[in-house]
C-alpha cells in the first residue's frame, strides 16, 4: 500500500470461513498451502534469499506494477498483465484466463527472485511480498 499498489483486504480465517457464498475459498486455500509448504521449505524472511529451496509470497498486482514501472489500473489486468509477459518474452497464447496468466506472473517472479531480481515489502512480523527489481 506504501507503494501505491491496490490491495484489497482480507478478513480474519473465522470470517472468511463463515462467508456464505464462499467468496474467500481462495485464500483459505492459501493459508493451506502456506501452512503445508512452510512444514517442507523455509519461508522467506527477508534475510536467507540465498537458502535453496526456499518459499516467498508475492501479489500479481505488484508484479504487474514493478513490470511496467508504474501503477497500472487492475481493471484491465487481463490484458495489462499478458502483455507483460510478452514484453518479458514470454508467450501468454495458451493462457486461456486470468489465474493461468497471474499463475505465469508469478512464475516468472520466481525466476527473477531466483537471480536476485527482486525487492521486498513488509517486515519480519507480518511476513514479506517481493516483486521485481
Amino acid at each position: 500500500m506504501k507503494s501505491g499498489i491496490s490491495c484489497f483486504s482480507t478478513p480474519s480465517e473465522q470470517v472468511a470461513r463463515q462467508h456464505s457464498g464462499n467468496f474467500y475459498a481462495w485464500m483459505l486455500n492459501g493459508v493451506e498451502l502456506y501452512a503445508a509448504l512452510g512444514n517442507q521449505f523455509r519461508l522467506f524472511n527477508g534475510r536467507n534469499a540465498e537458502w535453496r529451496p526456499l518459499v516467498f509470497e508475492t501479489f500479481p498486482q505488484a508484479i504487474a506494477c514493478a513490470l511496467a514501472g508504474t501503477i497500472v489500473s487492475a481493471r484491465d489486468k487481463r490484458t495489462v498483465r499478458r502483455a507483460l509477459l510478452e514484453k518479458s518474452g514470454l508467450c501468454s497464447d495458451t493462457l486461456t484466463n486470468i489465474d493461468w496468466i497471474d499463475a505465469a506472473l508469478c512464475a516468472l517472479m520466481a525466476d527473477r527472485f531466483g537471480h536476485g531480481g527482486y525487492r521486498q515489502h513488509g517486515d519480519a512480523v507480518e511476513g514479506y511480498i517481493v516483486v521485481p527489481d
